[in-house]
């Protein structure tokens, strides 16, 4: 094998290794015995994303600087709790169910969406909105917090 093909080889495996998703970065809690059959297994130790929390968010769209006109006015987050429907298809299906409703400007529902968050002592992380022009937001890295890291700063 020549050098040339030698070093294309070392670059297409290195982009390769590194094209890793995030989620496999993500720690996923191991469930204890007690817990196996709970229903809201995953959702037990949550501390910011509780079972029925909800999360309101505005939303607008802006283009070339200015304001895109959008029936679309808000997002809301319900923390719907479980694996269901998710764990019927997949029995190893392992994130706390979120809600996404798309709201227009009176609050009326005009669709929604289910999808799931990973919750623990670890870390955080979340699918965005998918739906409609929100769709652009699950080709960016999901939303993840590391949690328990020594934190720099001043004096540290």
């Amino acid at each position: 094998m020549s050098r040339f093909m030698k070093q294309l080889m070392f670059v297409l495996v290195f982009i390769i290794v590194s094209c890793a998703s995030q989620k496999d970065e993500v720690y996923v809690e191991k469930i204890s015995k007690e817990f196996i059959n709970n229903e809201f297994k995953y959702d037990i130790d949550n501390k910011v994303y509780l079972v029925n929390k909800k999360f309101l968010y505005s939303y607008s769209l802006i283009h070339n600087d200015k304001l895109v006109d959008l029936d679309l006015k808000a997002i809301r987050l319900t923390i719907q709790g479980t694996t269901l429907p998710f764990s019927k298809f997949d029995p190893d299906y392992n994130q706390t169910v979120i809600k996404y409703e798309y709201l227009d400007e009176k609050g009326k529902l005009m669709f929604s969406e289910r999808t799931g968050l990973i919750e623990n002592n670890n870390n955080i992380w979340i699918h965005p909105p998918r739906q409609g022009d929100a769709g652009i937001l699950q080709l960016s890295a999901f939303p993840y917090i590391k949690l328990n890291n020594k934190k720099n700063g001043y004096g540290n």
